[in-house]
């Protein structure tokens, strides 16, 4: 994990997931690949805009966009979403043991189709070393290093 930084008014943490198996199309097809960047994005008005991943490799999955790597983790959005939280989620999706397939979250529809019709090729959930959350953090509300955003008044 990497220190926090700035970028514009998002805070942006990198996270490295080692042992986390993810698909990646390659020109001779599927690949796993272990490793995987990915960036964790605190928008200015975190905690009451939800937490964007972003996969510096996008994974083939439908709730991962192919192109910029953006992935879709929340199904239903919560204040009460953390870091800790959202890279959970995100070591899921990226292990193919979490997809949604709501019409409105599917951004790969070649990825939902490979699954619906078998995962031809692979065996899913995908092996991963699951993260283990400290005992000292468990239930503990984590936000980025600014805290939590004043209201401003626009006029």
């Amino acid at each position: 994990m990497s220190q926090p930084r700035a970028e514009g008014e998002d805070t942006i943490l990198t996270l490295t997931f080692s042992h986390t198996t993810g698909l990646v199309n390659t020109p001779a097809g599927l690949a796993p690949l272990t490793e995987h960047v990915a960036d964790l994005h605190f928008p200015r008005f975190f905690p009451a805009i939800p937490i964007e991943a972003y996969l510096r490799r996008p994974v083939f999955h439908p709730n991962v966009d192919p192109a910029n790597g953006f992935v879709c983790l929340w199904g239903r959005f919560s204040p009460g979403d953390t870091v800790i939280t959202a890279a959970l989620y995100l070591q899921q999706i990226i292990a193919w043991r979490a997809w949604n397939l709501s019409a409105e979250h599917v951004i790969q529809s070649d990825a939902a189709a490979w699954h619906a019709g078998g995962a031809a090729g692979h065996s899913l959930p995908l092996p991963c070393r699951f993260l283990l959350v400290p005992e000292e953090l468990d239930g503990l509300d984590v936000y980025p290093a600014h805290g939590i955003p004043v209201r401003r008044r626009l006029g």
